[in-house]
């Protein structure tokens, strides 16, 4: 139950259609669930760090920092320590959506596991299914359609700070975005 589970660093919450409370469980390196009754329970991860796709119990994740949830109760998490933006179905199966299986730190915009991420954070889901990540090494807003197509939003990977629009703009370790009710992006 929730007053003796084992959390290290949480770092994330989302509620899905159920209303139960997802959440990271960073230093675990786990996706958690914590529901009415109070009982937590992982729903992804071995609480080793790693890189593994495949059902909940066998995947790793190495330090997870955010995550979202579609409307099909569909988890995508930002796997900062992967570089990758994985996703957990409703059935528990995880895979990588974008991002290099190997982890690999950098950037590239292309289609799933063709793009590169240099330490994605923050990530949230916009009413038709796309996502917008904090890219922080890459100091950009990035895209990624239902689709897995990954393309950059904002920013000119240029490290500072400048008003602007689209690749004008230059962010300083960007870590987390946010949508308004009238998909604004912040």
């Amino acid at each position: 139950d929730a007053t003796t589970a084992k959390i290290n660093t949480p770092n994330d919450i989302a509620f899905d259609s159920e209303g139960n409370l997802i959440f990271i469980d960073q230093h675990n390196h786990a996706i958690r669930k914590l529901d009415a009754a109070g009982n937590v329970t992982t729903i992804a991860g071995t609480g080793s760090q790693g890189f593994v796709d495949g059902p909940g119990a066998e995947a790793q994740f190495r330090y997870p920092t955010s995550l979202t949830i579609d409307g099909n109760n569909t988890i995508y998490v930002a796997d900062n320590g992967n570089n990758s933006i994985r996703k957990i179905t409703s059935e528990g199966m995880v895979t990588t959506f974008a991002g290099s299986l190997q982890g690999e730190y950098g950037f590239n915009d292309g289609t799933g596991t063709e793009a590169l991420f240099a330490s994605p954070r923050g990530i949230v889901c916009d009413a038709t299914g796309n996502l917008y990540v904090a890219d922080q090494g890459n100091q950009r807003i990035r895209k990624i359609t239902p689709q897995g197509v990954v393309t950059t939003f904002a920013g000119n990977g240029v490290e500072g700070y400048n008003g602007g629009s689209g690749d004008e703009i230059n962010f300083n370790d960007p870590t987390d975005v946010a949508m308004d009710t009238h998909g604004n992006l912040y």
